[in-house]
């Protein structure tokens, strides 16, 4: 769900609110996203995307990621951006990047490579496949891929891929959630298992 805010502003409505609690193994995390354009017509937007997690002893500090970007559509498939990353252990950092997606009736496809800028400048891509398809008159299947990966001039910082499978009903998506991490440069590997549920608010 990190991601999935990003794009939400390329709807026709011209604005998006969901929410999203994630039960895994070892910790639990909530997301929101928000996105919204100064009008349907407008080439201006603005979004937000928050993650917050925590081991579940609870005595552990709560992690947070804050992506919040201002676009503008140079058409109808790219953007540019401007704005911030905010993470517990780097602080804020100003970002500019470039945003390419493509919709199509049971598809999306997305990729947003970022500069992060501070004395020490890292490279962060964000990307998602999604899969959506009607499988009966109230429901849909849902598949997404959605992937974050940060590199500086030391090398690989941090990456990880979360898969979502389940279903959409309404408002709501529900379903099972496993998220591969990989840290510093050597990817050492930490992997979860749990469920997901979403609530798209408008």
């Amino acid at each position: 769900m990190i991601l999935l805010g990003i794009v939400c502003s390329e709807r026709a409505v011209g604005q998006s609110l969901s929410a999203e609690v994630t039960g895994m193994e070892s910790f639990w995390a909530f997301s929101g996203s928000f996105a919204t354009k100064l009008s349907k017509t407008s080439k201006l937007s603005y979004s937000n995307t928050t993650r917050i997690s925590a081991d579940y002893p609870g005595d552990e500090e709560m992690r947070m990621l804050m992506i919040t970007n201002f676009g503008y559509a140079i058409n109808s498939t790219l953007k540019s951006t401007v704005g911030g990353m905010y993470t517990n252990s780097s602080g804020l950092k100003p970002s500019v990047g470039l945003q390419y997606m493509v919709a199509r009736k049971h598809f999306l496809w997305m990729v947003f490579p970022n500069l992060n800028i501070s004395r020490k400048s890292d490279l962060m891509t964000i990307s998602m496949v999604q899969y959506l398809r009607n499988i009966s008159e109230k429901m849909k299947f849902v598949l997404r891929m959605q992937s974050l990966s940060i590199l500086n001039a030391e090398g690989h910082v941090f990456s990880t891929m979360r898969f979502r499978s389940g279903f959409v009903r309404g408002k709501y998506q529900f379903g099972a959630a496993s998220d591969l991490n990989f840290f510093d440069s050597d990817f050492a590997l930490a992997k979860s298992f749990g469920l997901f549920l979403q609530y798209q608010l408008f």
